[in-house]
């Protein structure tokens, strides 16, 4: 990494990591836009470094929000913007890693900076305790890069086959598949500008889906997919 992107990495999270016995924060990734969520986020693991189950909490502290922004946060389950302690702790297994949290920042058309503080503690000891600081920054991400095509997307779900229908795209798009939590389970790249793409759900569990296409890295559009038994 040069140094004008660890400058500007830097500039973008800045973490303070608090000394805690049993827990550890790793791989945080910040100011990055989550298209499911139409927001700025940020995500991290927890790792447990005992030999034994833990149950963590996570509550979060807004120091810096501009005017009209929204800060919340998902742990396992998302919560809106007045919840600030998770109201349910997630057990890590001895060793194990929790990889369900994500913090999120909506500004709303706000200009500026949000700088959050998000603090992961046991539930039997809130003082054994570990914290780091995000910041988000809407100017440094691009959220939209919207052109002057038109693109069409529509998707249809019928005898358990979801096929996605596409046309005025450019070259080099993608469409991927998230479940409630973010996490990707299905990535496939398209092929030409319009067409046809068949998305095999047929081993999804029931529940609320998210699909986006993205183009040259961007997301250019995000619908919803919801499978019953």
């Amino acid at each position: 990494m040069n140094r004008k992107l660890l400058f500007t990495f830097s500039m973008i999270v800045w973490a303070t990591l608090s000394i805690a016995q049993s827990l550890q924060i790793e791989n945080v990734v910040a100011n990055y836009y989550d298209p499911l969520q139409d927001a700025l986020a940020v995500k991290g693991n927890i790792r447990n470094n005992t030999g034994q189950s833990l149950n963590v909490l996570v509550k979060s502290q807004a120091l810096e929000v501009p005017q009209g922004g929204e800060v919340y946060f998902c742990w396992a389950q998302c919560y809106n913007p007045n919840v600030i302690v998770a109201p349910v702790a997630l057990t890590v297994e001895p060793n194990g890693i929790l990889n369900q949290f994500h913090g999120y920042y909506k500004n709303n058309g706000a200009e500026g900076e949000a700088r959050v503080r998000y603090t992961f503690y046991l539930e039997s000891n809130p003082n054994d305790s570990i914290d780091f600081i995000a910041t988000f920054d809407p100017a440094t991400v691009g959220i939209s890069d919207v052109s002057d095509r038109q693109a069409s997307v529509s998707h249809t779900l019928s005898g358990g086959q979801f096929s996605i229908a596409y046309s005025g795209l450019g070259g080099n798009a993608y469409v991927e598949l998230y479940n409630m939590l973010g996490n990707k389970i299905y990535g496939n790249k398209l092929k030409g500008s319009q067409g046809i793409v068949e998305v095999p759900v047929s081993s999804l569990r029931p529940g609320l889906y998210f699909y986006t296409i993205r183009e040259r890295g961007n997301s250019i559009y995000t619908g919803k997919l919801v499978i019953r038994n």
